[in-house]
């Protein structure tokens, strides 16, 4: 079943990696090699933890060093920056903070009720990345889809109030 909020666990093995932590010792590594990281991940993780969040059906965290998301995985809570390289923080991973597991499951079943439309893709982290929101909201100019998307500063009540009502209206248009 696609319709999933995958997790960079499921992205890892599409290249062939076991796990999260893997794919990010081994990507840094390559990345060192060819010359387009300072130094490789040493396997050390430090510092304060950063938030995960839902962003188009992908499980992500932002970099508190240079704001650029990377894909994390809420069994291997490691983050690890391959733009910046972790550079202020002795390019040592960050742990990553996740929602309590039952607001967790609550999120993401909420988040499931938003319609999505499947696009092809390679792999299966890419055609769930990939997927379309078929809800279009309109909030005074601005008209963005309804994706598959939660931000920590939202509670699950305010999903409710994001998406209710469009899902109904949307419904009612498709029967």
């Amino acid at each position: 079943m696609l319709d999933i909020i995958a997790p960079a666990s499921l992205m890892a093995q599409t290249q062939h990696f076991q796990t999260h932590v893997e794919w990010i010792r081994n990507t840094s590594a390559r990345m060192y090699a060819s010359g387009n990281l300072e130094a490789p991940w040493n396997g050390q993780i430090k510092g304060k933890a950063v938030k995960a969040c839902i962003d188009s059906s992908r499980w992500v965290s932002f970099c508190p060093y240079c704001n650029h998301a990377e894909a994390v995985d809420p069994v291997e809570k490691v983050f690890f920056c391959f733009n910046c390289n972790m550079l202020d923080n002795d390019h040592e991973a960050l742990p990553v903070e996740f929602p309590e597991a039952k607001l967790m499951n609550e999120i993401i079943a909420v988040l499931m009720e938003r319609p999505m439309k499947q696009v092809g893709g390679p792999t299966r982290y890419e055609r769930i990345a990939r997927m379309q929101p078929m809800i279009v909201i309109v909030k005074g100019d601005r008209r963005y889809g309804l994706s598959r998307s939660w931000h920590w500063s939202q509670s699950v009540e305010d999903l409710h109030l994001e998406q209710d009502e469009a899902i109904l209206q949307w419904k009612e248009k498709v029967n």
